[in-house]
């Protein structure tokens, strides 16, 4: 029986580096765990539009799930 072992990476953080990290390790076959106390990321260059009403808050903040379903 030929059993191959996967890598079984934890990333910590969802921001940029996390959330590319992430998208890498697994389409190199690794098993990646995303750790983050929010369920959600934010893009913040952006915040300041949606301070002056610029853009709604779902446009620069979206839920980790969607990106881990990918």
């Amino acid at each position: 029986m030929n059993m191959t072992r996967r890598t079984r990476v934890v990333v910590v953080g969802a921001g940029f580096a996390g959330l590319e990290a992430t998208r890498e390790l697994a389409k190199g076959g690794a098993l990646v765990t995303l750790v983050d106390r929010n369920p959600y990321s934010t893009f913040q260059p952006l915040l300041y539009q949606v301070a002056t009403a610029g853009m709604g808050t779902s446009d620069v903040s979206y839920p980790i799930r969607t990106f881990a379903a990918r």
